[in-house]
């Protein structure tokens, strides 16, 4: 499913506490960054699941993981998007500012040693669970 622009927006500005997109969906380059800035502007969303999508970009990703500069979830569930080390590295330097976040999920992604030392430096002053 591919949302594109236009759905991403309305998605992310949405006053919601949970939002999962599960199973194959799309994000471009374009709808990433519109998701992100909604996301970044979303004072309720607690939880934010996105599973089963390993179709979104690298570079999409990193204009998702922006959002958590300042988005305030505080469950983040990225499990089977074939994440790899250099997505993570986005991810990592997002969470080094993210106070909020209590539970992380990176369930059968493509991360190696490296990308999950990357990923712990960020994550040493966080208290996940």
């Amino acid at each position: 499913m591919d949302i594109g622009r236009t759905g991403c927006s309305a998605l992310a500005t949405t006053s919601l506490n949970e939002l999962h997109l599960q199973y194959g969906v799309y994000i471009n380059e374009d709808g990433a960054g519109a998701f992100a800035n909604g996301l970044a502007r979303n004072a309720t969303l607690n939880v934010l699941e996105i599973i089963h999508s390993s179709e979104i970009s690298d570079i999409a990703w990193q204009s998702i993981f922006t959002a958590f500069l300042t988005c305030k979830v505080k469950s983040l569930i990225l499990d089977f998007n074939g994440l790899n080390d250099a997505t993570v590295q986005s991810l990592s330097n997002a969470l080094l500012h993210n106070t909020t976040l209590k539970s992380l999920s990176l369930q059968d992604d493509s991360i190696t040693n490296a990308g999950w030392v990357i990923l712990s430096t960020s994550l040493s002053g966080i208290m996940l669970k």
